[in-house]
């Protein structure tokens, strides 16, 4: 079982879990009209094209009607399928679980994090929305787990002098940048705290095992040699791609 398009479920998967032999098309169908079900609100159906000859409508289910229907077709398995479907929702709800389309978007947006241009931009888009200049940084350093005075006493012990945040980060775990940038990203797109940091974890590893650090690239200085041009144009257009998702 798992979330289609990040929040429905294939009724038939419940039908399964459930171990109802019932024939699929009788069972949903009976249990829409026992559970007051409306169609393109909380179930949606969809016909499989693939199939010669036949066009076998499934149906997708929300959260809410996937629980009801659980709850009036009962039987023995039905107090799991319901922890199921909503352990399912509440990872997917903090970030804890993802699809393989899903984890090639996180891939993506771990690289485009490796421009400075993305992650001041993302930077600035989290500070608006904040909109309190007085405590930014606080609140900011709060989420996630250094700041400033941090970095300063990590540079003081590799005898460096620091200058700035990013520099220092770049020097002391360049990796960090990236999840830092994956945190401002879903902060500002209204994620909750707990969702942007347990991604932003999950792509700090991703950038990791990548070994993305390494490639961190300052594109808002002139670059009239055109170097990493096209790795440049590649990772925006990407980037531009999944905010678009």
């Amino acid at each position: 079982m798992e979330l289609v398009n990040n929040k429905l479920i294939d009724a038939n998967d419940i039908r399964l879990d459930l171990e109802i032999s019932k024939q699929f098309s009788t069972w949903i169908k009976t249990n829409i009209e026992r559970c007051f079900l409306v169609e393109n609100k909380d179930f949606y159906p969809s016909r499989d094209k693939t199939y010669i000859g036949r066009t076998p409508t499934k149906y997708y289910l929300t959260k809410d009607a996937a629980l009801a229907i659980i709850l009036v077709s009962g039987g023995k398995n039905a107090k799991a399928v319901r922890d199921k479907v909503i352990e399912l929702y509440n990872q997917h709800d903090t970030g804890l679980a993802f699809t393989a389309p899903q984890i090639e978007a996180l891939m993506d947006l771990s690289k485009a994090m490796t421009l400075i241009s993305i992650q001041k931009e993302v930077e600035k888009k989290h500070f608006d929305l904040y909109n309190q200049p007085q405590t930014w940084w606080n609140y900011r350093a709060a989420i996630l787990g250094y700041s400033k005075e941090s970095l300063i006493e990590g540079m003081r012990n590799v005898n460096k002098k620091h200058s700035s945040i990013r520099a220092s980060l770049i020097k002391l775990d360049s990796n960090e940048l990236i999840r830092t940038g994956v945190i401002d990203l879903l902060l500002a797109m209204g994620k909750t705290t707990e969702y942007a940091t347990n991604v932003g974890n999950l792509c700090k590893s991703i950038a990791s095992k990548m070994k993305l650090g390494d490639i961190i690239w300052d594109d808002t200085k002139e670059n009239s040699l055109k170097l990493n041009q096209s790795e440049i144009s590649e990772i925006k257009s990407n980037y531009v791609k999944i905010n678009k998702l």
